[in-house]
């Protein structure tokens, strides 16, 4: 049985470690998540999470997933729980009935212990009611409050005279929600070189979110009016907000949410307006959605043939960031508005649904003349439109999505067309594989995607991926991933058609007291060759540097780690991380980071998590870069890249000294031998602040 536990773990850890969702259910092992959390960023090598991660399983430990509902909706919100398994629960409640407790998982199949230990806090076993719209005493005597503030503050602070106003980020967060039916939010973010109630910002913070959110209340199965995210299909057509993440022991389909809320303090990538989903009847929904929303772009004023002036934009910025003149400029200068709709029909296992959009820009968006960026979209609309389906015929399930756009400015190459097709098969109990084959289009335009694949928009690329996960009877557990790719037409750094391949392999075993975990990595690819290596070419050979040369490149990853369970209250874990990067016309890069944790919890009337990070690293570059995997704050978690000489700790503490408040503080230092940075100086520190503190009622 697979167990795809890296979609989540961040937030989870943060639950589970005595942290704010302030949960009632006893709390599994920390170091379990933890080191799950550590398996997925050496996948995915990140540097930020999206904070809409720690929202669902805010709700979720607040208000958890009744296993006797099987048809609701919110059972998907679990990444790492798949369809399959969800069936099984569905089937045997078919033929013994409602279940009584959550122990109940351990006898039915393909719920193995590893699945359980990440899932038991996030369910329960009640009885089924209808669902119905609460009264006045209800919203006021069984709702629940909270209020979340933070602070955080680099010492010393960025030294950038460009920067408007303090250093310091400051953030708050608050909502009232209802059980799972209503949920009203408003929070406000200020970036660190923000201005606050002066200058651009008058009104306060840099930004505010915000959203009425209902749920299952009669036919409304979903509403929003405010800030929100849209999730259809695998993604292809239309999604916004977080993916589940593709890693070695994860399946390929999803199950998007349709209409969902948008993470408190996301400046971009969302919508602003409404969306709801409407159940026609038990098979049939609904789902319509409009949004205006500004965006950050850069604006260019010129004269077209008739001599008239107008204005195009030429980049969107997806930063967030008002810190300076210049990105104050670029502020609110493009206006979308997005209109569209889909209807969804299901029954006997089977799963379709037509989803098609429009987006209409206030000035044209005509980027740059680059060599790598012919095929990217121009215009001021865009319509696209899509189909996808999925059926589960006993163990396997099949699934896919073909999506079309249409836009009368962007270059086309070809028809403006991308697909997905997918297998996910659970052999038995212990044994899964899934398969997948995507084609995407040079020509196909969207802006709102966000299927699988190795570009950051599904175009120009095809390719086919493979997992295969297996658990022995042995304790042995073993996850190996491919993902082979081609791209038709040049792109970013890569002037030529190219291609490449990837490969992962991860081994662990958990004994009594400890685990052992094991994790391989190889990428190979393609890339322009930099000036200088152009440079010395010319100067050996007969190289023209006026064409554009292409080198191949290869990287190796390895990982390996103890985690030691000395007792209830301490944890200790030990790993060791290597890079090497390899490439044609380059010396190779090197890396390694070795690392110490520490955590010690005290599970009393007063709260209290203690956890301590040293690490010492030595990477040459960019291209062997080594992220460290930390814990962090709830909306405050990034995995910072290491380059250089340097040591580099941490120290994170937890306090609730009543039910209704918690306080954190984190405290992070990095020393880097700063000559390796080419600086002039002998050494660096710099060392971060951060105090969070929460209220409920």
């Amino acid at each position: 049985m697979r167990n795809p536990i890296v979609h989540i773990i961040l937030v989870c850890f943060l639950f589970f470690e005595g942290s704010f969702a302030f949960a009632q259910a006893p709390a599994p092992r920390t170091e379990y998540w933890w080191a799950a959390f550590n398996n997925w960023l050496e996948a995915n090598e990140t540097e930020s999470v999206q904070d809409e991660l720690f929202e669902i399983l805010d709700q979720l430990i607040e208000h958890p997933i009744n296993l006797n509902d099987t048809l609701s909706e919110r059972r998907f919100l679990l990444p790492f729980v798949d369809d399959y398994q969800w069936e099984m629960v569905r089937y045997y409640i078919q033929q013994n009935g409602p279940l009584y407790s959550k122990n109940e998982l351990l006898v039915i199949n393909n719920w193995d212990t590893n699945t359980l230990l990440l899932a038991l806090p996030f369910l329960t076993t009640l009885e089924v009611t209808e669902n119905h719209w609460p009264t006045g005493n209800e919203l006021l005597h069984h709702g629940t409050n909270r209020l979340m503030t933070g602070w955080r503050r680099g010492v010393p602070p960025t030294n950038d005279s460009s920067f408007l106003g303090s250093p310091d980020r400051m953030y708050f967060k608050y909502y009232y929600r209802y059980r799972d039916r209503i949920e009203l939010m408003v929070s406000g973010d200020k970036d660190p070189g923000e201005e606050f109630f002066r200058g651009s910002n008058r009104q306060g913070f840099d930004f505010y979110g915000y959203h009425l959110f209902l749920n299952n209340l009669g036919p409304i199965k979903r509403a929003i009016f405010g800030r929100y995210n849209l999730q259809f299909g695998q993604g292809l057509t239309l999604w916004s907000g977080f993916r589940p993440w593709i890693s070695e022991s994860s399946g390929y389909w999803r199950s998007g949410q349709g209409v969902a809320k948008s993470s408190a303090f996301c400046e971009y990538g969302s919508f602003r307006g409404l969306a709801s989903t409407i159940q026609i009847r038990s098979d049939l929904d609904f789902t319509s959605f409009f949004s205006y929303n500004s965006l950050d772009a850069s604006v260019k004023n010129q004269v077209d043939e008739f001599g008239e002036d107008f204005s195009y934009a030429q980049t969107i910025y997806e930063t967030g960031y008002h810190r300076t003149e210049k990105e104050i400029e670029k502020k609110d200068q493009l206006f979308e508005t997005l209109l569209g709709g889909q209807i969804h029909w299901r029954r006997n296992g089977f799963s379709s649904a037509l989803t098609a959009y429009g987006s209409i820009y206030d000035k044209p968006l005509l980027p740059a003349s680059n060599t790598y960026n012919q095929n990217y979209f121009r215009g001021k609309e865009n319509l696209v439109a899509g189909l996808d389906a999925s059926y589960r015929y006993r163990n396997a399930l099949f699934f896919g999505e073909l999506s079309a756009s249409h836009t009368s400015l962007s270059y086309r190459t070809s028809l403006p067309l991308a697909g997905l097709i997918g297998l996910e098969y659970n052999i038995d109990t212990r044994n899964h594989f899934g398969i997948t084959y995507r084609n995407y289009s040079p020509s196909y335009q969207n802006l709102h995607s966000g299927a699988i694949g190795v570009n950051s928009r599904p175009q120009n690329e095809s390719g086919f991926s493979f997992n295969f996960h297996t658990i022995q009877p042995n304790g042995w557990d073993m996850a190996i991933f491919a993902n082979i790719y081609k791209f038709k037409n040049i792109r970013y750094q890569v002037y030529s058609p190219s291609g490449g391949m990837e490969g992962r392999l991860r081994i662990s075993k958990e004994l009594k007291k400890f685990k052992l975990s094991g994790y391989y990595r190889y990428r190979k690819g393609e890339k322009n060759i930099s000036r200088s290596a152009i440079d010395t070419l010319t100067a050996f050979y007969d190289f023209d540097p006026h064409l554009f040369a292409i080198e191949n490149t290869q990287l190796h990853k390895a990982q390996f780690s103890v985690n030691y369970f000395l007792s209830e209250n301490w944890n200790l874990s030990t790993f060791l991380t290597g890079s090497l990067f390899n490439s044609d016309h380059h010396h190779p890069q090197t890396g390694w980071l070795w690392g110490q944790d520490v955590s010690y919890n005290i599970s009393t009337m007063h709260k209290l998590t203690l956890s301590e990070r040293t690490m010492i690293f030595n990477v040459d570059g960019y291209d062997s870069r080594i992220y460290s995997q930390e814990r962090n704050l709830a909306y405050e978690y990034y995995s910072p890249m290491l380059m250089g000489k340097g040591i580099r700790g941490y120290l994170l503490l937890r306090w609730e000294p009543t039910e209704k408040i918690a306080l954190a503080t984190r405290i992070s230092t990095t020393w880097k031998d700063a000559l390796s940075e080419s600086k002039g100086e002998s050494h660096t520190m710099q060392t971060e602040i951060k105090l969070q503190l929460w209220f409920r009622w």
